[in-house]
């Protein structure tokens, strides 16, 4: 999914530079791609002084709600998103929403002083019994 999100960014903005599309059609693509993808972030611009436009993603409304999982299996989800966490730097996660998206994922946002930072949690049972454990981000967004 990343590199599908990658490339077409690449493409969006490589077409900005050739035949100059607006940012709200450059956001329109990026939005329809995200939705297929079912991902619960979309892209938002944002008009700046001299004529340009900023993007950034945003979380869609999602209702907050406890987690599903138990107390050993949020162990193990932190542990790991704290893994990918530290991988990019950053300090010990800790959890601030869960968000619960329709089709039985989760979003866990951190505690984060400089920017939101989301990670798709999803659960699933095991072939070989228990519960694997499916994480994608870190998304950084704006709330």
């Amino acid at each position: 999914m990343k590199t599908k999100f990658a490339i077409t960014l690449f493409l969006m903005l490589f077409l900005y530079g050739c035949a100059n599309p607006t940012a709200s059609n450059v956001v329109n693509t990026l939005n329809k791609q995200s939705e297929q993808d079912g991902s619960p972030f979309r892209w938002v611009s944002q008009n700046v002084s001299g004529g340009g436009a900023v993007m950034h993603r945003a979380l869609i409304p999602l209702p907050s709600a406890p987690t599903k999982a138990d107390e050993t299996l949020n162990k193990d989800t932190l542990a790991l998103i704290n893994k990918a966490e530290q991988s990019k730097g950053r300090s010990n996660a800790t959890i601030r929403d869960v968000k619960h998206m329709q089709d039985g994922k989760e979003v866990w946002i951190l505690n984060s002083a400089k920017e939101s930072i989301g990670y798709i949690v999803n659960f699933q049972p095991s072939p070989q019994g228990g519960i694997d454990i499916n994480i994608s981000g870190p998304f950084a967004f704006k709330e």
